[in-house]
């Protein structure tokens, strides 16, 4: 990792160096784009008030070639880099802003993901409702479109809707949701169908139907086992995809110590209104047991 980091940083300073020299021999276009890309270098490396400095001034000098796509996409990378920051209200500013180009220039898929974006920052906020409204707009447009990545965008939209509800813990909705998603069942992505299946289980457990999640957990760590996850597959998306599998588990097995517990304040209870002080087994002979 610190030789990638390492890397990361020579390469953004050989950006640097490189818009500095642009800015001497290169068009406005040209320069505009490179301090985009250092932007994108700089955020790489963890600099993302130099990636909003550089975006900011490409922002302007796009607007002033007239160039509203590039434009928008400076405001949904500005969002971006404030969130990180944990800017929130900044980062949601700006990505309506972006959002309502993406409209503007008629390019649903990118619209669809600055609102994912928008969602997402609702969430940050803790603003379900919102969130939850942004989302349900989603799947609205993704219905019937036969473009691959809008129906995509509306089966991640109906995920976030239903991590709306957890969040809200109003489980019988969670689980209402969830049944109308029904593009996960085929989809290729292994992390949406099992985020989907923790999601289930989490709301069958909180519900009572303990079984049931135990069954729906156990299928999803038996398909993330059988899943093509393998030494080229990013460390982040193995850890997930283990975390989300053992969610269930954990919550489970903490139940389980409670119970036992409550069991054994049970079991206390009684010896100390029937036990004898003087009753004591052969295992116990040696210790001093009194009913209090």
């Amino acid at each position: 990792m610190k030789a990638l980091a390492d890397r990361l940083r020579e390469a953004a300073d050989l950006l640097d160096r490189c818009l500095t020299m642009m800015t001497t021999i290169g068009d406005e276009r040209s320069i505009a784009y490179a301090k985009f890309r250092l932007a994108y270098a700089r955020g790489m490396v963890g600099d993302h008030e130099g990636a909003l400095e550089l975006l900011a001034e490409a922002e302007v000098e796009y607007e002033g070639l007239g160039e509203l796509f590039d434009v928008a996409r400076c405001r949904t990378s500005m969002a971006r880099h404030h969130e990180r920051l944990n800017r929130l209200g900044d980062a949601i500013d700006l990505a309506r802003s972006a959002s309502a180009l993406w409209d503007g220039l008629g390019d649903d898929v990118e619209y669809l993901r600055t609102q994912a974006l928008v969602s997402r920052l609702y969430y940050g906020m803790n603003l379900f409702d919102d969130a939850i409204r942004v989302n349900r707009r989603i799947v609205s447009l993704a219905e019937g479109s036969s473009d691959a990545e809008v129906g995509n965008q509306g089966g991640w939209a109906l995920l976030r809707m239903a991590d709306d509800y957890v969040a809200m813990q109003e489980w019988a909705t969670v689980l209402e949701v969830l049944d109308e998603d029904a593009y996960w069942d085929d989809a290729p992505d292994l992390a949406g169908r099992m985020w989907k299946s923790t999601m289930r289980a989490r709301a069958l457990y909180a519900l009572g139907l303990e079984d049931e999640a135990l069954a729906i957990a156990e299928a999803a760590l038996a398909e993330t086992e059988d899943a093509d996850v393998n030494s080229n597959t990013p460390v982040g998306t193995t850890q997930a995809l283990i975390e989300q599998g053992a969610a269930v588990f954990s919550a489970i097995h903490a139940r389980l110590h409670d119970s036992q517990k409550r069991v054994l304040k049970v079991l206390g209870r009684i010896n100390r209104w029937y036990l004898d002080d003087m009753r004591k087994g052969d295992v116990v002979s040696d210790l001093e047991i009194k009913k209090e």
